[in-house]
């Protein structure tokens, strides 16, 4: 009797197991399935702004919008209807929620709104000796060694990888981007030289003949066979389709603060210092136009980062038109160029910190007038290299009568940046070292005796 219980026992719980199995089992797959049904996470973004910006206010009480302290409004901000706009101001509640599907840093304070976007751009840049993880949607590229740009389809995907690279080991450190307002070199009207104008002789620029780039230029055209040289520019683009640039833009031109071919010049200068380095030079040498500036004057760290790069991997030598804030980022790929040995030529200025000029890797140029004094606008200190005529140069691509010529500190470092296009025309791979030295051999020391 015993055995037969034992039997009995055996072969119910084994059954009870058999069902507690099937039923677990149907339980999982059900749990499975649903699982598998629910909504994959979407990095799909929702409110964005439509132009740049560093910070942008709401006052609920006027009904004002500011963006960077400009009279605005949430249609030009957020590209809404006019009814849906006055909706949100109805309530603080509404504009609460509206603002809440972004990625914004937002604080409210006295009944006024403080909208900051630190993921706008879509890019941070990370210092690490490599990117092991991409995802679906994101791009990475090494712009320097140890330094690399990583780029998102949205700025949710942005605040989101940001935020898992900043735990991963392996990365040393991240540059979240970072939007700037240019403040552009002040053009100054030759009138402040007297109604006396210096006889060109036929160029656009003083310094082209002060120089002696014109008989340089000559003798190349002489000579024949010179090499291709690419100068790149950037900054401010180029008026394309003036008449001057023909057969002299290089086709690899690109609009970085934009992401588009679209290298239209945003402000004057750009057009006047191409005029200068196509004017001063042999047409062996290219202009690269570099866009790192709105029209509005907005530019960013990343997409002068990428210029940087762009213009060492493409170009002879640089052009550098802007005067920045220091940065570790393009400390980093100044260094590369160095490396490289493509000459980054600096503007100076009296005002700002001269940066990247002030960089021990780049040539730095001051400015002098037609009597070689030096201008008022010129930088000066230990920093600078070389110095070149800033004033003179020809108005050729405003409409207006009032001025015929201009001076400025950003034309001597377009001389200085003509006359190596000219010398690497014959020596495309001299090192930065026989630029430096090939300049010094034939300049004038008009310094300080005391510090020759």
């Amino acid at each position: 009797m015993r055995r037969k219980t034992r039997t009995k026992v055996k072969k119910y719980v084994t059954i009870t197991s058999i069902i507690l199995g099937i039923i677990l089992l149907i339980a999982g797959i059900i749990f499975l399935i649903k699982l598998s049904k629910r909504p994959t996470i979407s990095y799909r973004d929702g409110l964005v702004g439509k132009n740049y910006f560093k910070e942008i206010t709401i006052d609920l009480n006027t009904k004002e919008v500011r963006r960077d302290n400009i009279q605005s409004s949430l249609v030009d901000e957020f590209g809404i209807s006019e009814e849906k706009a006055n909706e949100l101001f109805t309530s603080e509640e509404n504009m609460t929620k509206f603002l809440a599907n972004s990625v914004f840093d937002i604080s409210f304070d006295n009944n006024i709104y403080i909208i900051r976007n630190q993921y706008q751009t879509k890019s941070i840049m990370v210092k690490a000796n490599e990117v092991k993880e991409i995802v679906e949607g994101e791009t990475a590229t090494k712009l320097a060694d140890n330094l690399y740009l990583l780029e998102f389809f949205s700025e949710k995907m942005t605040k989101a990888m940001t935020s898992y690279y900043e735990k991963q080991p392996y990365i040393e450190k991240i540059y979240k981007d970072e939007i700037f307002i240019d403040q552009p070199l002040n053009d100054i009207s030759q009138t402040m030289y007297g109604s006396n104008q210096v006889n060109l002789r036929g160029y656009h620029s003083l310094g082209t003949t002060v120089m002696g780039l014109d008989n340089y230029s000559n003798i190349i055209n002489e000579n024949g066979n010179p090499f291709e040289i690419i100068v790149s520019t950037i900054g401010y683009g180029i008026d394309y389709q003036n008449e001057l640039f023909k057969d002299r833009i290089s086709r690899d031109a690109y609009n970085f603060i934009l992401n588009n071919d679209d290298i239209k010049e945003t402000i004057p200068q750009g057009s006047r210092i191409a005029e200068i380095l196509v004017n001063s030079t042999t047409s062996n040498v290219k202009i690269l136009p570099l866009v790192t500036i709105t029209e509005e004057g907005y530019t960013s760290l990343s997409s002068i980062a990428k210029a940087l790069f762009y213009g060492i991997e493409k170009s002879d030598v640089i052009c550098y038109e802007l005067i920045n804030t220091k940065h570790d980022v393009l400390d980093i790929i100044l260094e590369s160029a160095f490396k490289k040995n493509i000459p980054v030529c600096s503007v100076t200025s009296s005002e700002g910190e001269n940066y990247p000029a002030t960089h021990g890797m780049t040539i730095a140029t001051s400015s002098i007038d037609r009597n070689f004094n030096l201008a008022d606008y010129s930088g000066k200190g230990e920093y600078i290299d070389f110095t070149a005529p800033s004033t003179d140069v020809e108005e050729i691509f405003n409409s207006s009568t009032t001025v015929s010529r201009w001076s400025g500190p950003e034309y001597s470092n377009a001389q200085i940046v003509s006359c190596i296009a000219l010398m690497k025309s014959y020596d495309k791979e001299a090192t930065i070292l026989d630029v430096y030295n090939f300049l010094r051999n034939y300049c004038n020391d008009i310094g300080d005796p005391r510090k020759r």
